[in-house]
């Protein structure tokens, strides 16, 4: 009698923890999700991976007043959001792709939801900026998948088994590598068969790849994602498992690629577990143009960073092999100053520039190093169709193409900070003030998604496909960043598709890298290099830019030297600047575009203080010259301006008083060198 009562007693526990369960996923994901296949049980390549427990970012909170101007932290705040609430728990939080405007709002999965390692890079730096930890459990799914998802050789496997998308679309890719040792190219079909396609419905016919009977499939791109995903674990918890995983995703790859003198390229898109070729098969020949650069140029920042972090020559030997292709072999992809060429598709070449510059600074190549810096200056001119003071950069470098694309906007703001960070000048007045203007106005904010939503709603009623959702779209994608935005709208209209959330991925990124850039302490001197809000470990800075040409640093550590960069609109050498440390007048030097203030202590509160005016300035975004009002560094209002969408309403930036807001600070206890 007593061991039933002890089963039942024990059923009782197991019933409640299970309610308990429940009812805390309830909480946690309110909200319905795309309908599961048949047979939904995902087929991950080591299902039975050994798994880790993540551990949260530590650090100190305290709570804080600052002046309500730019803040990258809370940006990334915003952005951790979509990150984790734009995706699929069914899918085990596989974003969604795309977003689609209509009545209601619908967001889909398709093949390019690949991108989702975008999203696992992005989120572990961003818990590092903001300490957050919302939605936590998204991080350690994505850390089991990963584990789950490495094959035995290393590279990272996306299954077709319970992912119905991943099997359509493909009839784009160059060739799938295969273990029988056979290319399966695939052929663009005709038009009739193209039509005949149809990814989004149930018992469409086939893609190619399907055909192909292949269930897993590896390619370049992702394992160079997942490459970076890894280091950063590595530098976060310090478990030698990534570094091990990043050096023989490596090695694989590096076995993968075909190598002719002093370059190398993989000649597949697409890579089945086990895969091999001969190199001498006709079919193996080089990829050209944005599918050479999709194949081989994403993947050197991966071997750059897996050099740096390990000592791997053989990552560095690859990522020189797959710059030199980039550069010489890809069909003529840039000119000889760096100007885009082929294609010219702005995303493409910034991305592989990010790449070839990691490599530049891992191997010490001066020459490498100068080639980015001027290929960056080309595109950051107005021949490449960019924005240089609002930092619009459209999707095709062309003078006339209407609309940016998020992933360009992202890289521009990686470039200039990585170029500044590496020796290779001083551009972090280009990203400071593009992170003021147009990257910080395509972040979907409260008011855009209420655009948005009120927009789709006078739009005939449309029912979803399997691999669709609508539940609280809106609120779910609140922090992504615009793929196709004109000068004054955050969506171009009137097409179908709102967003392509590879853009969230990029711009969150970027975000990562304007945050750690702002200021930086090394052997006891501070600079601060963009005059934004930012907490550290060893000041915290406050901006009233562009309410007033103030800023404000409280101390916390002894510096010997701290240097101030310049506001861009204050000539180098000028008398219009006062510092006061203490309240008290200091005198300073000025080096370059910084002044310096000399010996800080721990404690102190140094106050900037400078000039500010207005300024009208035409600018021309696409099809469209623009009249901007520019107070500062910042556009304060766009004429025309938008109808359904505006950017740029910010007329309250023009009060001399400040707005302020209270928020919570976080000071990670371990900074990472990513």
């Amino acid at each position: 009698m007593m061991k039933q009562v002890g089963k039942i007693l024990m059923l009782l526990c197991i019933l409640d923890s299970a309610l308990r369960q429940a009812r805390a996923d309830s909480y946690q994901w309110p909200w319905s999700d795309a309908v599961p296949p048949a047979g939904a049980k995902i087929g991950y390549i080591r299902p039975s991976a050994t798994l880790l427990a993540v551990k949260p970012i530590q650090g100190k909170r305290y709570e804080d007043l600052v002046p309500d101007t730019t803040d990258i932290a809370e940006m990334s705040k915003l952005a951790i959001n979509v990150l984790t609430c734009g995706t699929d728990r069914q899918q085990d939080y596989e974003q969604y792709f795309s977003v689609y405007m209509g009545n209601p709002l619908r967001m889909a999965h398709n093949f390019s939801d690949w991108c989702t390692p975008k999203y696992m890079e992005a989120l572990a730096l961003l818990r590092v900026v903001t300490g957050s930890t919302s939605m936590a459990q998204v991080d350690q799914t994505w850390q089991d998948v990963m584990l789950k998802s490495v094959g035995p050789d290393g590279l990272y496997y996306f299954p077709l088994q319970g992912k119905p998308w991943y099997g359509k679309e493909l009839w784009w890719a160059h060739a799938i590598a295969c273990s029988n040792g056979s290319l399966f190219t695939i052929q663009k079909p005709d038009p009739k068969r193209l039509k005949d396609l149809d990814p989004y419905a149930l018992g469409g016919a086939n893609s190619l790849v399907e055909e192909s009977g292949i269930t897993q499939f590896a390619h370049p791109q992702s394992n160079g994602r997942i490459t970076k995903v890894l280091a950063i674990y590595a530098m976060r918890d310090g478990n030698p498992l990534w570094k091990a995983m990043m050096k023989q995703m490596v090695a694989r790859s590096d076995e993968l690629a075909i190598k002719q003198g002093d370059y190398a390229y993989f000649p597949a898109y697409l890579f089945e577990p086990g895969a091999k070729f001969d190199p001498k098969d006709p079919r193996a020949g080089m990829p050209a143009g944005t599918e050479g650069g999709e194949i081989n140029g994403r993947f050197i920042r991966a071997c750059a960073l897996a050099y740096k972090l390990t000592g791997d020559k053989q990552a560095l030997e690859l990522a020189r092999l797959l710059t030199n292709f980039m550069r010489y072999h890809d069909g003529n992809y840039w000119g000889p100053q760096g100007e885009f060429a082929g294609d010219h598709h702005f995303h493409s070449h910034t991305n592989y520039l990010i790449g070839m510059l990691e490599y530049a600074d891992a191997a010490k190549d001066k020459e490498l190093l100068e080639f980015c810096r001027k290929s960056f200056a080309w595109a950051k001119s107005p021949a490449s169709g960019f924005g240089p003071l609002s930092g619009f950069t459209p999707e095709f470098a062309d003078l006339n193409y209407a609309t940016a694309e998020g992933c360009a906007v992202g890289d521009m703001e990686v470039l200039a900070c990585n170029l500044s960070a590496f020796g290779a000048g001083d551009y972090y007045e280009d990203a400071e003030r593009w992170a003021r203007n147009y990257f910080s106005e395509i972040q979907l904010t409260r008011p855009k998604a209420d655009d948005l939503v009120r927009y789709g709603q006078t739009m005939p009623p449309k029912k979803p496909l399997y691999n669709e959702c609508t539940d609280h779209v809106a609120d779910r994608n609140l922090g992504s960043f615009s793929s196709w935005a004109l000068g004054n709208e955050w969506w171009r209209g009137p097409q179908e598709n709102l967003l392509m959330q590879c853009c969230t991925g990029n711009c969150t990124r970027a975000l990562w890298f304007l945050w750690r850039d702002i200021l930086d302490f090394q052997d006891g001197e501070l600079r601060v290099n963009m005059l934004l809000n930012r907490a550290s470990p060893w000041a915290d800075v406050y901006s009233f830019i562009p309410y007033q040409g103030r800023v404000e640093i409280k101390v916390h550590q002894a510096c010997k030297h701290v240097q101030v960069h310049a506001p861009e609109w204050i000539a180098t050498g000028s008398n219009a600047i006062t510092v006061q440390v203490n309240g008290q007048p200091r005198l300073f030097t000025w080096q370059a575009r910084y002044v310096n203030l000399g010996e800080v202590k721990a404690g102190e509160r140094i106050v900037i203080q400078s000039p500010i005016s207005e300024r009208t300035v035409k600018e021309k975004m696409g099809l469209v010259t623009y009249t901007l009002l520019v107070r500062g560094n910042t556009v304060v209002s766009i004429d025309p301006p938008g109808r359904i969408c505006p950017l740029f309403q910010r007329e309250y930036l023009r009060d001399g008083a400040p707005r302020w807001r209270k928020v919570q600070r976080f000071v990670a206890d371990k900074q990472i060198n990513y």
